[in-house]
């Protein structure tokens, strides 16, 4: 009876293991298929918190929130660091390769940062 029941627990963690396996890869799956198009003059929505930096790439500092407008000081995270929260929705200025710029500064749009708004 002590084999069979140590058999039972052990298939129970595995069925587990496996079930969070397949739902990891449905999750990572499906942010790799999340590709919105970028254009100049639309409104985008952030699909996580995002650093506000002061160019296009991640050796530009990361403003200070005191350095936003006055729209996306309302829209951002407490604290010194400028990080608009998720849900934002933000008008893209320009491109340039996977950096959007917002009246705040510049923000990072890979696949899965933002939606169409």
């Amino acid at each position: 009876a002590a084999a069979s029941a140590s058999k039972t627990s052990t298939n129970k963690k595995t069925a587990t293991s496996a079930a969070a396996k397949k739902t990891a890869v449905k999750k990572t799956t499906a942010k790799k298929t999340v590709s919105v198009k970028i254009k100049a003059g639309r409104d985008y929505k952030l699909a996580k918190a995002l650093y506000v930096r002061k160019g296009p790439g991640t050796k530009y500092a990361v403003k200070k929130r005191s350095a936003l407008t006055t729209d996306a000081k309302k829209h951002a995270r407490s604290g010194s660091k400028a990080v608009l929260k998720k849900g934002t929705i933000v008008t893209c200025l320009k491109k340039k390769g996977n950096w959007m710029r917002i009246p705040s500064g510049w923000i990072y749009c890979k696949a899965g940062n933002i939606v169409a708004a």
